[in-house]
């Protein structure tokens, strides 16, 4: 996994954290039926977003069971956005309990446990976002306001000027 643990890094030579760790489920299976795979690493509040490769050194099986001996491999299993968290007692906080108002402590602590959103998963987002992209592609014309004759984008029946929108950004 590569990230900013509690926004650690290394500021002398600008690179990111480096850490490792083991899958907790099969990569090959959906962790409860969503298309995520849980690791067994220690995952902390700024690693959501770090991608997380499998690394397999001087061999590997691969998905249809064929033993490559010898040679490594890389791959990106996903990003991981999430980890489960312990709660203990620890910060003062005050809640509202029926009766009255009471001072108690709560913490959470990381069970060394994080959840990853399979690569295939960006893939589905790339074909989306191209597919939105195509559509306000297929939605460009030339703008109708005179005296301007830059493009413009239709969107819902209206048509937008792009010399007007460039004010807003």
């Amino acid at each position: 996994m590569v990230g900013y643990p509690n926004g650690i890094w290394d500021q002398i030579n600008n690179k990111p954290i480096l850490r490792r760790g083991i899958t907790a489920t099969h990569p090959n299976f959906d962790y409860n039926g969503q298309k995520e795979v849980m690791i067994d690493a220690a995952c902390f509040p700024g690693s959501s977003g770090s991608p997380v490769f499998i690394f397999n050194e001087h061999g590997y099986q691969d998905k249809k069971g064929n033993i490559t001996l010898g040679s490594s491999r890389v791959y990106l299993l996903g990003v991981l956005f999430a980890g489960p968290q312990q709660m203990l007692t620890g910060d003062i906080r005050i809640v509202n309990i029926p009766t009255s108002l009471k001072q108690i402590s709560v913490s959470s602590i990381p069970i060394n446990l994080g959840l990853i959103i399979k690569a295939e998963r960006i893939l589905e987002l790339e074909a989306a976002f191209k597919k939105k992209i195509l559509f306000y592609n297929s939605q460009m014309h030339l703008c109708h306001h005179t005296p301007c004759t830059a493009a413009a984008i239709g969107f819902n029946g209206v048509d937008i000027c792009i010399n007007q929108l460039a004010v807003f950004f």
